[in-house]
């Protein structure tokens, strides 16, 4: 599905971690609606395992309007939060939930900054104490490793976060 986005950010979702996705439902959307809308009151809820055998309990925050929803979360936890928007929509046989998951704001200043203060602190050293450009490579090094860091912690995010829609909306009881 192409986007008609200006080439900044373009530039930012391909440098920041970003997810298209798609949850098919054996359900008209209507169905899928109401049962997300019966979640709404208490939030999603899912929990973590924790090293030591116990569990985390996290939350997201939705939004309903007609059949586009918007979940933040996971609250709860010291956990990565996400901007998920959807909207459901009928195919033969059910309906899908297209899914675009994204870092919050809040995320995204944080990276933005711990690059930005990682490379302050490499420029300092560099300019002041006039290290041998044979350190670049662990700069490099530094960078690649935190950025890998972010985008490993993000997919994890999402799977997560896929897998508590899907959760909420398949194995509700009808009533």
């Amino acid at each position: 599905m192409p986007f008609n986005l200006n080439p900044f950010f373009k530039l930012l979702y391909s440098v920041l971690p970003y997810r298209q996705a798609t949850i098919d439902l054996p359900f008209p959307k209507e169905v899928v609606r109401q049962r997300l809308a019966a979640n709404i009151s208490t939030g999603l809820v899912g929990e973590t395992p924790t090293i030591l055998g116990g569990r985390v309990p996290y939350r997201y925050k939705i939004k309903l309007d007609g059949y586009s929803l918007r979940a933040t979360g996971p609250y709860g936890n010291r956990r990565w939060c996400l901007v998920t928007a959807g909207k459901i929509q009928d195919i033969p046989g059910g309906s899908v939930l297209q899914l675009k998951m994204r870092l919050s704001t809040f995320n995204i200043v944080v990276v933005f900054v711990s690059f930005l203060s990682l490379g302050w602190f490499w420029g300092g050293i560099y300019f002041i104490k006039k290290i041998p450009l044979e350190t670049l490579p662990i700069i490099l090094i530094q960078t690649l490793f935190m950025y890998t860091v972010l985008v490993y912690v993000f997919r994890y995010e999402a799977e997560r976060t896929l897998e508590v829609l899907k959760a909420a909306i398949v194995s509700q009881k009808s009533g």
